[in-house]
């Protein structure tokens, strides 16, 4: 054969071949689209491709059930049977649930989200979004921070011993220092990045958000600690403002808003410019904190400033306080209708138990939410891309 015969053989095979491999057209369209990012983890798992911004934040506002427990590392702070009560409440779209930091991490850099995982999977199992809130202080008790907040940030480099013993009892991390905001930072992304039942956190379709618990710190004086001051503290929430939204794109999330005198008009709209929503630990009729009067369009100084709501979430607390506590005892109509002036999407009730004398949970607050009929904002942030209602 001549070498021309050779080249003509071997095109018509290739063509032949060509021919024979080439799906058919009708089946064209059923073909599945190349994935367009592979995650495999240390265990083998194979991990689904972070949803592109197309996919928009997870979008589910409405109200929400703050469990009465907190989650320690003895303690999940909360009961099985808690969350699967609420399958049959539709008008409750999910839970908010607190975590103390030590629970997540016990050493430095090694995490521990089994007890975050089974929560989530309870949840799911019963139809209810999942609002985690991690708290880096306690209010109250003694001096002690085991069991709230990791033993090792009392020797982590530039922390100051980790934590400070509040005046009023309790202890907070002292987040105002780079070097703890630094490691708060840390946590907020390996918990966006850590996967459980096939999604990361950040894309699982029943994680709703995240938070830090409030900013509040208004028992430590500026310069008690020589470190602390409200600025320097605002300083690193601003930055905490930044990091959330970049490692949780997919979820909404807020920061810790309260009374940071002289700080809250810049905090508010710092966190609105990253687009981070705000939380707060109270909604009391009457008694709007400072960031319930900055985010619906007020100066702290009482002017007019720049009417946030609609643009970010808002995730506005009812505790204690206001349902028969030391702020007075509203009743649930009182506590929603200023809800809807302070622009809350996402409406948490702490699930306080039966009282004679007060506003609680079984006799007030869940005929009230079972009623329907309270609706809250539902429109997609106008600072986000597009929301995913799914």
């Amino acid at each position: 054969m001549t070498r021309q015969h050779a080249l003509m053989a071997l095109t018509v095979a290739i063509a032949a071949f060509a021919t024979f491999t080439k799906p058919p057209t009708a089946h064209a369209a059923s073909l599945p689209n190349p994935p367009n990012n592979l995650c495999i983890e240390d265990s083998g798992g194979c991990v689904p491709p972070v949803a592109g911004s197309s996919h928009g934040v997870k979008w589910h506002p409405g109200h929400y059930v703050l469990t009465p427990g907190y989650m320690t590392t003895t303690s999940l702070g909360y009961t099985s049977s808690t969350i699967s009560a609420l399958a049959s409440e539709p008008n409750i779209v999910g839970v908010v649930h607190r975590i103390y930091w030590a629970a997540l991490e016990p050493t430095r850099g090694n995490y521990d989200f089994s007890k975050l995982d089974a929560l989530l999977a309870l949840c799911q199992a019963n139809g209810k979004r999942l609002i985690i809130d991690v708290w880096d202080r306690t209010y109250g008790g003694g001096s002690s921070a085991e069991g709230y907040l990791p033993a090792y940030l009392a020797t982590e480099p530039g922390g100051e011993g980790g934590w400070f013993a509040r005046e009023r009892g309790g202890v907070m991390a002292r987040i105002w220092l780079p070097a703890i905001m630094d490691r708060e930072i840390a946590l907020a992304r390996a918990l966006a990045a850590h996967v459980t039942g096939g999604y990361t956190l950040d894309t699982h379709p029943y994680v709703e958000g995240f938070t830090f618990t409030e900013e509040s710190a208004a028992d430590i004086n500026n310069g008690d600690p020589a470190s602390y001051s409200r600025s320097a503290l605002a300083t690193q929430l601003n930055r905490l403002a930044a990091a959330l939204p970049l490692a949780w794109p997919h979820s909404n999330v807020f920061g810790g808003a309260n009374f940071l005198s002289g700080e809250m008009d810049a905090m508010v709209g710092s966190a609105v410019a990253n687009r981070a929503g705000i939380a707060g630990p109270d909604t009391i009729p009457g008694k709007p904190t400072a960031a319930q009067r900055v985010f619906p369009g007020q100066t702290e100084a009482g002017g007019t400033g720049i009417d946030y709501r609609g643009k970010v979430p808002a995730l506005f607390m009812v505790q204690r306080a206001e349902i028969g506590g030391t702020k007075g005892n509203f009743t649930p109509q009182q506590i929603y209708d200023v809800s809807l002036t302070y622009g809350t999407t996402h409406l948490p009730w702490l699930m306080k138990p039966s009282d004679a004398t007060t506003t609680d949970w079984p006799n007030e607050i869940l005929p009230f939410v079972r009623a329907g009929g309270h609706p809250l904002n539902t429109t997609c942030p106008t600072r986000y891309t597009s929301c995913n209602t799914n």
